[in-house]
C-alpha cells in the first residue's frame, strides 16, 4: 500500500510567464504571455518576421492544464483564424503546437505548427486581455 502522501496533488503546471521562440532564424519574432489561476490559463501571442511588412498576427484565447501537465488551448488571431493548441516541457525548453480548425485568411498561417519556446520571465511582458 502506498502511503497517503503518494497520493497528495501538487497542482497543475505553472506555465504563467513569457516565452521567446527558440529558432536558427534570428529575423522571426514569435512569443507567448500566459497567466494562469490554477488550472485556467489565458493566452496572448504576438508573431513577426522583422523588416517585413507581411502578417504579423496577434492572438489570445483560453486553456486549462490537464492532469499529465500538458497546457490544451483554443485561440483567435487578429486574423480571425481559430485554433487549437498544447504547450508541454521539453528538453530545456517547451513545445508548442498550434493547429489551425478554422481557416478565414492564409497570411498568417507560416506562424503556427510545432514551434519550440523557452520560458524567459515569470512575468509578462505583453498585457494578457480578459476573453
Amino acid at each position: 500500500m502506498l502511503p497517503v502522501s503518494a497520493y497528495a496533488s501538487t497542482g497543475p503546471v505553472n506555465y504563467a510567464g513569457h516565452y521567446e521562440l527558440v529558432d536558427n532564424h534570428p529575423d522571426r519574432v514569435f512569443t507567448l504571455d500566459l497567466s494562469q489561476s490554477g488550472s485556467r490559463v489565458k493566452i496572448a501571442f504576438f508573431a513577426a518576421v522583422l523588416n517585413d511588412p507581411g502578417a504579423k498576427p496577434e492572438g489570445k484565447g483560453l486553456g486549462r492544464v490537464n492532469s499529465r501537465g500538458i497546457l490544451n488551448f483554443t485561440f483567435k488571431d487578429s486574423f480571425a483564424n481559430e485554433g487549437t493548441g498544447t504547450l508541454e516541457p521539453a528538453g530545456d525548453g517547451y513545445r508548442i503546437e498550434m493547429r489551425i480548425t478554422k481557416f478565414v485568411d492564409p497570411a498568417p498561417l507560416h506562424f503556427y505548427g510545432d514551434l519550440t519556446v523557452r520560458k524567459t520571465s515569470d512575468k509578462l511582458q505583453t498585457v494578457v486581455l480578459s476573453n
